[in-house]
């Protein structure tokens, strides 16, 4: 009986220390799987980094070869912008002479009055200088004769 028992320790000591073996390398193997993953993914990683740079250095050399282009459009934007603002400044000339005109019966008012007309006078050179080409533009500018009636008026009541 000891001897059987002994046998059947021995086997599964051996059984045991396999085992252990299988379970160490199989360890192992998981570790290297893992670093492996790390590696790809670190490799994945830099791929994408230097796929986004290469993307970026081709926009960057985009833009330099429509340098030109991009600065034309930038201009005639900005020239835009301005004569929108410009013409903004002349179709208020109208409603801002009607008002003048309105206050000039105030006599509390005369000094704004005043103010009123001296920079609808500067909004009319400003447009007539900036439409010079245009004589229709030109015309109708002229033919402010109201502005010119409440000129007057302010000049005979200032004095």
């Amino acid at each position: 009986n000891d001897a059987q028992l002994s046998t059947m320790v021995a086997e599964q000591v051996k059984l045991a220390e396999a085992g252990l073996e299988s379970l160490s390398s199989s360890q192992k193997t998981i570790d290297q799987l893992r670093e492996n993953f790390i590696s790809i993914e670190n490799t994945v990683f830099v791929a994408n980094v230097i796929s986004v740079c290469i993307w970026l250095c081709q926009e960057c050399q985009n833009l330099i070869e429509n340098h030109d282009q991009i600065k034309l459009l930038s201009n005639a934007r900005n020239n835009l912008n301005t004569t929108l603002k410009d013409v903004e400044g002349m179709m208020s000339i109208s409603v801002e002479a009607a008002e003048a005109r309105d206050s000039l019966s105030d006599d509390k008012e005369i000094v704004n009055t005043y103010e009123r007309l001296t920079a609808l006078d500067g909004k009319r050179r400003f447009a007539l200088a900036a439409t010079g080409s245009h004589k229709e533009e030109v015309g109708r500018l002229r033919s402010v004769s109201s502005f010119k009636f409440i000129m007057a008026l302010l000049v005979i009541t200032i004095s």
